[in-house]
């Protein structure tokens, strides 16, 4: 683990280097930052096309070499869509492993433009993508993933300066929360296949919820599509650790269902609340319909 949180330490440096270099408008050429043996810290620029760029970083991640404790690519990305149908911008990290070949971290990092009319601003990171870690372990290297950064003298100023804690999405249905909301709204609906694995009953599996997830349209909700369609942890990782820590899928769906209400017009939160309920039954199949009318019950839609 300590590896592990060195190659971390290295990724936050690199990303306030990233901010540093975005700050002004600027288009960040995509970088990959490494960690040698001697827990040095090193950066390559991949200075050509997009595309080969991508593939270089990809191929440089995937063959990092004997001196080479870890590596983070950094690349420029879009999150969301704005009111008219741009998207915003962010910086994409992905964090590699030498000693854990097998796991890997996405982090997403949103920011306003220095263009913007508002200026620039810089947002919470967001995990993405997550193999090889559970819940516990993902936070403490959060920990020194944030250390890293405020080792870097320019970019960790400009992120104290120009940090705002909340994504502003012009136009994105998912704009009246919090990212911390935003993050549990996202559990929503593996929050409902744990409830449903817990019950007795045809037993739904995470193929069937990602396959549910891949047509979420169906569902006609644009809040529902929008938070699936944001990125997110890995399903299996995520459900593992919801199972490992016994979370309460009925109660964390209640407190969801409140900050729905809370943020959104009436219409609109039951909708959402429906688009849940109906996602809840496609997966249930042969679920026990006791848990379907607890869920009812939970989401406020008992009365209909």
């Amino acid at each position: 683990m300590q590896d592990t949180a060195k190659v971390m330490e290295m990724a936050g440096y690199w990303a306030a280097h990233s901010i540093w270099s975005v700050c002004d408008g600027e288009t960040l050429i995509p970088l990959v930052g490494y960690l040698d043996a001697d827990d040095n810290c090193c950066m390559e620029r991949l200075a050509m096309g997009p595309v080969a760029a991508l593939v270089q970083g990809e191929r440089k991640l995937g063959s990092l070499e004997a001196n080479q404790q870890g590596a983070v690519l950094i690349k420029e990305g879009g999150i969301g869509a704005g009111g008219g149908g741009e998207k915003n911008p962010c910086l994409v990290l992905d964090v590699r492993f030498a000693a854990s070949p097998h796991c890997k971290l996405q982090y997403v990092l949103p920011y306003r433009s220095g263009h913007h009319e508002l200026g620039f601003a810089v947002h919470n990171p967001v995990l993405a993508e997550c193999q090889g870690f559970d819940a516990e372990q993902v936070e403490i290297l959060g920990q020194f993933f944030f250390k890293g950064l405020a080792a870097h003298t320019q970019g960790s100023a400009i992120w104290h300066s120009h940090y705002q804690p909340q994504v502003d999405l012009q136009g994105d249905p998912a704009g009246p929360f919090t990212l911390e909301e935003l993050q549990l709204l996202r559990r929503a609906p593996l929050l409902l296949y744990v409830l449903l694995r817990a019950q007795g009953g045809e037993i739904p599996t995470l193929f069937r919820l990602t396959e549910l997830l891949a047509t979420v349209g169906r569902y006609l909700n644009p809040l529902l599509t929008r938070l699936v369609n944001q990125p997110a942890a890995d399903c299996a990782a995520q459900a593992r650790a919801m199972f490992v820590r016994q979370v309460d899928a009925l109660g964390e769906l209640r407190v969801i269902r409140q900050v729905a209400e809370a943020s959104l017009p009436a219409a609109e939160s039951r909708g959402f609340a429906q688009a849940l309920l109906a996602l809840a039954g496609d997966l249930a199949e042969g679920a026990e319909q006791a848990v379907l009318i607890q869920l009812e019950t939970a989401l406020g839609l008992s009365d209909t």
